[in-house]
Order: structure tokens, then C-alpha cells, then sequence
């Protein structure tokens, strides 16, 4: 003989069968939920950090004035430092194919084809920069609204507005995503001919 509660449980399911079918799907639901979000989380933290290491992030940055190539060319003779490169970061400002003005970072380096630390990936158009023109992280791209090989407005330092191109895209895995801040790209040649050195 059953027990009341196993009669009781048999009773409400012969009663509302719809409440129990509802139920295991709503639970269904939440375990399924629960076990792709676990295991997003767990392909996101993985590859997120591989994606980091690729660029062989800096041990450290200093910022000094009026470094060259005999000083760099020093300082890798040291022991202990396994890579040094050049490199400069200009602040100005970026205006998107919607007329909005955009915070822009230009990070100056010394030579595209050799980049031992905090390396960018090429994606899309020019490998470099061209004269008068830059390479954008793809996420500012899509931000700007702006086209491959089409043009851009900015201003860098004191200097007046001007026209450039988008000479190609790059994904930089160490820059966060942003919709406001915009990151380009541009290597000395490219600077000077924009009328800075």
C-alpha cells in the first residue's frame, strides 16, 4: 500500500498535468542555462587570455623623451631584457561619418614588420601605414561608421583638423572594445607626413 504522500503526489499530478509538464520544462530551461553560461564562461576565460598572451604584452613601459636607436639598441644588450622596442602614443581627436567626435589614441610604432612586443594583427588593406594615412582597430572602424580606404577627420596635438585615409584595419587583442574610444594606428613615416614628429 502507497503511503498518503505518494497518494497525494499521484492525486495532483492526475489533477493538473500541464503544471507538472510546465514545471520540468521550467526547470529543464534553468539547468541548460546554468550549463551554458558555466561552460561560455570557461571557453571566454581561455580564449580571452590566449588571445591577450599572443600580443606578448610588456613586462613594463617607460616613457622617456628623445630615445633612439643607438639608446634601444643599448638597453637590449642588457641581460635580463629579452625585447625592447620604440614606440609613441599621440592623443587628438576623431570625427565619425556621423559628424560625432570621437577621443583618439594614435599609438606611433617604429616598424610594422617587426613588432616583438604588444603585437598587432593585421586584417584588412595596407599590412603598414601609406603617407597620410592610418590603420584603425577594427572595432573603432565599426564605431566610426567609416570605410576601408576612405577618409576620416582628425586632429592630433595643436595641429588643424585634417582629411585622412583608412589605409587598413588591425585587431589589437590587448585594446579593450570601445564605441567612444577610438584607436589608430601609424608608424614615424606616417606621422611626419601628417605634419608631426
Amino acid at each position: 500500500m502507497l503511503s498518503p504522500r505518494w497518494i497525494k503526489l499521484i492525486r495532483d499530478i492526475q489533477a493538473a498535468p500541464g503544471r507538472l509538464v510546465i514545471m520540468l520544462l521550467a526547470m529543464a530551461a534553468g539547468v541548460f542555462g546554468l550549463a551554458t553560461l558555466l561552460s561560455s564562461f570557461a571557453l571566454l576565460k581561455r580564449e580571452v587570455s590566449r588571445n591577450y598572451v599572443s600580443t606578448n604584452p610588456a613586462s613594463a613601459s617607460l616613457q622617456v623623451e628623445g630615445i633612439n636607436h643607438a639608446v634601444l639598441a643599448g638597453l637590449r644588450k642588457f641581460p635580463n631584457i629579452a625585447y625592447a622596442q620604440m614606440g609613441a602614443r599621440v592623443q587628438g581627436s576623431i570625427y565619425g561619418t556621423d559628424g560625432a567626435r570621437h577621443p583618439l589614441t594614435v599609438f606611433v610604432m617604429d616598424d610594422f614588420t617587426q613588432m616583438d612586443i604588444h603585437t598587432i594583427f593585421a586584417e584588412a588593406g595596407a599590412i603598414g601605414p601609406q603617407p597620410n594615412s592610418v590603420l584603425l582597430e577594427r572595432n573603432s572602424l565599426k564605431a566610426l561608421k567609416a570605410q576601408l580606404n576612405g577618409k576620416v577627420q582628425l586632429q592630433l596635438g595643436a595641429n588643424t583638423l585634417m582629411s585622412v585615409a583608412v589605409s587598413g584595419t588591425v585587431h589589437d587583442p590587448a585594446m579593450a572594445f570601445s564605441n567612444y574610444l577610438i584607436y589608430a594606428y601609424a608608424d614615424i613615416k606616417a606621422l611626419r607626413s601628417l605634419g608631426l614628429d
